[in-house]
């Protein structure tokens, strides 16, 4: 089918619809992007843990919500992408409504990934002060890493008391 042979008003609901989930399900990553920050700043290794599974089954459900808007635009004749999206909208809603809602979820998104960058940041920044610490206790170059990519300990460490000097 494409948008010359379909009726805009059959699929204005059913876009809404999927809009509206995307929007729910951004703004739930985006409390679950705070709530890490928050963890982070905490240390808290095991809220942390808790967080990344609920990020992860986030992630997941946004992105097969839009595999299914992908579907849905291009089976009409759109373009998946952002400016496909705003062309579909205003294709099937009278006004600016629905294209003004999705251009408010694509805002939303990138501040998303934004404060998800961040936190990765911070992650990182913190890995590498207790990766540092373990390498001034461990007696070692604070630059050579503790493990290789396997997760095994890098050559070169020795295993001896914290006090021996």
């Amino acid at each position: 089918m494409n948008r010359t042979t379909g009726d805009p008003a059959a699929y204005r609901q059913q876009l809404e619809r999927l809009v509206l989930r995307i929007a729910g399900l951004v703004e739930r990553l985006s409390s679950i992007l705070e709530e890490e920050r928050s963890a982070l700043a905490q240390q808290d290794a095991d809220r942390l843990h808790e967080i990344t599974t609920g990020k992860m089954t986030c992630v997941q459900r946004i992105e097969e919500a839009e595999a299914e808007r992908r579907r849905l635009c291009e089976s009409l004749g759109f373009g998946a992408d952002e400016s496909g999206m705003v062309d579909f909208a205003r294709w099937c809603s009278a006004g600016t409504r629905l294209e003004a809602a999705w251009k408010e979820v694509m805002h939303r998104a990138k501040r998303s990934e934004t404060m998800n960058r961040t936190n990765a940041a911070i992650g990182h920044a913190r890995l590498r002060q207790v990766s540092d610490a373990l390498a001034v206790l461990n007696g070692v170059d604070a630059g050579q890493g503790l493990y290789d990519p396997q997760g095994a300990e890098s050559a070169g460490f020795e295993r001896r008391a914290l006090a021996r000097i």
